[in-house]
């Protein structure tokens, strides 16, 4: 593939765009693209925008892809939590990228566009290995609190962590670990339901059913794993005071350097559906460490083969969870097949540079249909 100018218009530092920032340094780095960026004021035209606490804006990026024969697209990434796709940037790009990426119903809602529509990939908060003046530049253009600027600069400069740690693509991979004794690891954090007070109902009643859910997982899994499991509640103000059964033992230990620390030890991971039927973060790190993973079942698509029985296995309810838990404690084999499968899958399509590479190649390839 020729070189291709790639020109970002950032708005937003949102960890949900990270991953993609974090690609493009790469690619750039590398010699795949030729960076540049632009900084821009957050558009309100989009129909997203007023229905969550924050702008939804946050967690899209649109970027400008011109050819080496000056063809031009716009492609437009969307990674917000939720399934509804934004009509204003829909219609002003040529392909839109979506992290939660449902057929039906883009198929009910946006049929006439879905030619446009692709998938994304799992999403997870990840910072490149390597200094860039790109990086620091739009750490320190794009708006943010004093302390948020600070801590931009100080993740551009210090690439080895050594005042403050931050999450890099070193830091967040690892192949299979086989050998390791079999162990379930669920750290999972509850949403306080009452936090935002325009929050609609049926919000208030999904983030209910997701603590309780995850609570029960929790309990479940304590009672019939017993020391072959590790989990719990991370600490919080609504936490403590709604779910003191269910909490971790230790703080500290979800400290996200901590966290990623004992993440190495466990071969067995359990994950469970995000705000807005979302695939969580952890999914996303889970397969960039290569583990078996117990899931529940997914709501959204996401590219390439990634499906239960290969990648993980799924469950519907805690009961389903613990036996599929044990089903992966016993299976030496079925285990290692899944570690080795989501492996082979981090790096074709999980890799911060592959996911975005794998969306300019759709976006090539359409420009080449368009030509032909």
């Amino acid at each position: 593939m020729a070189q291709i100018k790639c020109t970002l218009y950032c708005h937003s530092r949102s960890l949900h765009i990270q991953q993609l920032y974090t690609g493009f340094d790469i690619l750039a780095e590398n010699g795949i693209v030729k960076l540049g960026q632009e900084f821009v004021n957050c558009g309100k035209n989009g129909a997203l925008h007023n229905r969550y606490p924050k702008s939804a804006a946050h967690a899209h990026l649109a970027v400008e892809l011109l050819s080496g024969n000056k063809q031009k697209l716009i492609l437009y990434f969307d990674n917000l939590d939720s399934r509804e796709i934004d009509e204003h940037d829909l219609q002003n790009c040529d392909i839109y990228f979506k992290r939660s990426f449902s057929p039906n119903y883009i198929s009910e809602q946006r049929s006439e566009y879905k030619d446009k529509i692709y998938p994304l990939g799992l999403n997870y908060w990840v910072l490149p290995n390597s200094f860039s003046m790109t990086t620091l530049h739009r750490n320190v253009s794009l708006p943010d609190s004093v302390r948020g600027k600070l801590g931009g600069v100080i993740s551009s400069i210090d690439t080895k962590n050594r005042t403050q740690f931050y999450p890099r693509v070193r830091d967040l991979h690892s192949l299979p670990a086989v050998s390791h004794e079999p162990k379930v690891l669920f750290m999972v954090t509850a949403y306080d339901p009452y936090d935002w007070s325009e929050r609609p109902r049926e919000k208030i009643e999904e983030r209910i059913h997701i603590n309780e859910f995850r609570a029960d997982c929790v309990r479940a899994l304590r009672k019939e794993l017993g020391p072959k499991f590790f989990g719990g509640f991370v600490h919080n103000e609504y936490t403590r005071e709604h779910y003191k059964d269910v909490l971790l033992g230790d703080p500290q230990s979800a400290k996200k350097q901590n966290y990623l620390q004992i993440l190495k030890e466990f071969p067995i991971c359990v994950a469970t559906t995000g705000l807005h039927g979302s695939i969580g973060w952890k999914l996303a790190e889970y397969v960039s460490f290569s583990k078996a993973i117990v899931s529940e079942k997914l709501n959204y698509d996401v590219p390439g083969f990634f499906q239960p029985g290969h990648n993980y296995l799924e469950f519907s309810s805690p009961e389903e969870c613990v036996e599929q838990s044990m089903k992966l404690l016993s299976d030496q084999q079925l285990r290692t097949e899944l570690m080795l499968n989501n492996s082979v899958y981090y790096q074709h399509y999980v890799k911060p540079d592959m996911l975005v590479f794998n969306a300019i190649s759709v976006a090539m390839k359409r420009l080449n249909e368009q030509i032909a």
